[in-house]
């Protein structure tokens, strides 16, 4: 994958998913088959792909049987393209007959909405990436930018290195610690 040297926000940088995901495909360890169990306690059992679709099929049929249509749902991954999403939103409308999709993006990231709505007013980013080399002093409270946004945390190394300063609170050990 090549990225856009034009990206208003990673200037034409990608994370280390983005530059080197190849490598997840040819993994020794990549599951490459379908694998059903029937409990947590039983092995996995390599199958075909037709019989662990209607595997799938038949136990949310068993599930919506004796629990009901609205038992069953799906949430999409934040990294799901649109279309991807706009056919997982499908699936659940046409196929489970009821609404219940959502993204892990709005799952885990609504707290933090959350709170800087309720402490500075406002729920989206203040600021752009690129305000990062204009600080003398970044604070980062109860993140982890160096896993969760590579390209950011690339870009604020480089500022931290021409001299800014650096303040974590987090209970947690990053590795932007020490």
């Amino acid at each position: 994958m090549t990225p856009n040297k034009d990206g208003g926000a990673n200037h034409g940088h990608s994370c280390v998913k983005g530059r080197f995901a190849w490598g997840y495909t040819t993994h020794k360890d990549r599951i490459t088959t379908p694998m059903i169990r029937k409990s947590i306690k039983d092995p996995w059992q390599k199958v075909s792909w037709e019989e662990a679709i209607n595997y799938a099929a038949s136990e949310i049929k068993r599930i919506q049987k004796k629990y009901g249509s609205n038992s069953v749902g799906a949430i999409s991954s934040s990294r799901c393209t649109n279309e991807e999403v706009y056919l997982m939103q499908k699936i659940v409308r046409a196929g489970f007959g009821n609404n219940n999709i959502d993204t892990c993006a709005r799952v885990c990231h609504s707290p933090t909405g959350y709170g800087l709505k309720q402490t500075i007013g406002e729920s989206a980013g203040t600021q752009n990436f690129d305000s990062v080399m204009k600080s003398d002093v970044i604070m980062i409270v109860g993140a982890n930018p160096t896993d969760g946004h590579p390209v950011f945390a690339s870009q604020m190394k480089r500022r931290l290195r021409e001299g800014a300063k650096l303040i974590i609170v987090d209970p947690r050990e990053i590795d932007l610690v020490g």
